[in-house]
């Protein structure tokens, strides 16, 4: 008897000590994950700011995350619509995206905003330059430099616009102001680079877009410069390693596959050059260039009838090449001796370079 009533009050206390541990769990469980149970007050969550966002979208672009930066600038702009800062970077990745007439509108209305930030001012002449509107890239960057004479980005951004513009010498003047003002931007070295690159100085320009390539090596952009110099030298294989690098930090980049299509082309492998020219229009499918560099892929392989389409779709999004143009002609005649339709395209060439021997050729052949 004495036995079986040591084994009830064990049993009892067992019980006891399980309900006791299961309260105190019960009880943690309020305190930190529901303190509003226990008359605790709640902790805040940490405010949203525009600035957080924009800090954040800082250091996803150091990390080469370009889409992921613009999302967060974009999200610091709905924030505080008035944060000049959020708008002028959001154009600066949208510039890098291509997306030039929108990058346009974002860095104007950063000046609208802050005149007088030289970033701002910077920003609005990097998105003008590369939407083609070099006077007023000229004149943001002069005003940038004006605000701040000491504004190394402001002055690489000058020399971009000037390069453009084939004012050499206040281009080179410029840009190596810059490197001077600030040896550790990626974006003086890059923009002397494109300088010496459009002057034909190929070998300097390699030297920078390395330089600006080790300085941001998460910039799938400054892999590409650096391919397209070395395509130009006939250095193809370094050409595409850089491309590989490119593809490894950027792969959603349709520039990529683009560049890579284009040194195929070089060497004469057309089919290899097509099927990345297709790849670069999975990624983004309104790419210009590369519908134009698809067509002469086409062309080459005389694959007419799959050259007009490409070329009439790199001519619907603003190509204006009029290389893609006489091709275009061209392969009217090849495909269906259709001179009817061929001719416009010929005149439209001559009317973008008059010196296009093909379209000549192509308006005599019609005539004929």
């Amino acid at each position: 008897m004495y036995i079986q009533e040591e084994k009830k009050r064990g049993r009892y206390l067992a019980w006891i000590l399980l309900l006791l541990i299961i309260l105190a769990a019960l009880g943690v469980y309020a305190i930190v994950e529901r303190p509003e149970l226990v008359g605790q007050e709640v902790p805040a969550e940490p405010a949203e700011t525009a600035e957080g966002h924009v800090e954040e979208g800082d250091d996803l672009f150091e990390a080469g995350k370009i889409d992921e930066a613009m999302a967060e600038y974009e999200r610091a702009a709905a924030l505080d619509p008035e944060n000049a800062i959020a708008h002028a970077r959001w154009g600066r990745m949208l510039t890098l995206r291509r997306r030039y007439s929108e990058a346009v509108a974002k860095t104007g209305r950063a000046v609208e905003l802050d005149p007088e930030d030289p970033e701002v001012q910077a920003l609005h002449a990097m998105a003008l330059d590369w939407n083609g509107q070099y006077d007023d890239a000229v004149s943001a960057a002069l005003r940038a430099i004006e605000l701040d004479p000491d504004y190394a980005e402001g002055h690489a951004y000058l020399a971009e616009a000037y390069a453009d513009k084939d004012r050499w010498n206040e281009a080179l003047e410029s840009a190596e102001a810059a490197v001077r003002l600030d040896g550790s931007s990626w974006v003086t070295h890059l923009n002397l680079g494109y300088v010496h690159e459009k002057m034909g100085n190929y070998t300097d320009a390699v030297a920078e877009y390395a330089e600006a390539a080790l300085l941001q090596p998460n910039l799938g952009c400054l892999y590409v410069r650096l391919a397209r110099t070395y395509r130009v030298l006939g250095r193809y294989e370094l050409a595409i390693a850089q491309l590989e690098l490119a593809q490894n930090v950027d792969p959603h980049n349709p520039e990529v596959y683009d560049a890579l299509g284009q040194v195929y082309l070089d060497q004469g492998e057309f089919e290899r050059a097509a099927d990345r020219f297709r790849k670069a229009l999975e990624e983004d499918d309104q790419y210009a260039m590369a519908y134009g560099h698809l067509g002469i892929a086409y062309f080459r392989l005389m694959r007419w009838e799959d050259a007009i389409p490409s070329f009439r779709k790199a001519i619907e999004y603003g190509s204006a090449a009029p290389e893609y143009y006489y091709a275009l002609g061209w392969s009217y005649i090849n495909l269906s001796e259709d001179c009817e339709r061929a001719v416009p395209c010929f005149e439209m060439a001559l009317e973008l370079d008059i010196w296009a021997q093909p379209a000549w050729d192509g308006l005599d052949y019609c005539e004929e």
